[in-house]
């Protein structure tokens, strides 16, 4: 029973988009922060840890954000090993092993 839970517990919802709504015109800004995005994996060899709060504070107050916003944008990068896909066999085949005693 344990191995079952283990991988339902790999499971995720399918994720919806919550709103059919996008202002085209941060298309471009929303390319650059998946390039910075991929960047800030490549330079810390794919091991960013997570900011100090002070870090994120004074980013917080300098661009005018809201330092929870920024917490959970961290926490997502810090857990990036969650959201990589599951991979899930078709079938199963059973293997019939002789063993000679």
């Amino acid at each position: 029973m344990g191995k079952f839970l283990e991988v339902l517990k790999l499971e995720r919802m399918p994720y919806k988009r919550p709103t059919t709504h996008y202002d085209e015109r941060i298309k471009e800004l929303d390319e650059k922060i998946c390039e910075l995005i991929n960047k800030r994996k490549n330079a810390s060899d794919n091991d960013p840890g997570y900011p100090p709060f002070e870090y994120i504070s004074n980013w917080a107050k300098k661009f005018d954000l809201y330092e929870d916003l920024l917490k959970s944008v961290f926490q997502s990068f810090w857990n990036e090993k969650l959201y990589k896909p599951v991979v899930r066999p078709k079938e199963f085949t059973s293997v019939k092993i002789n063993r000679k005693r």
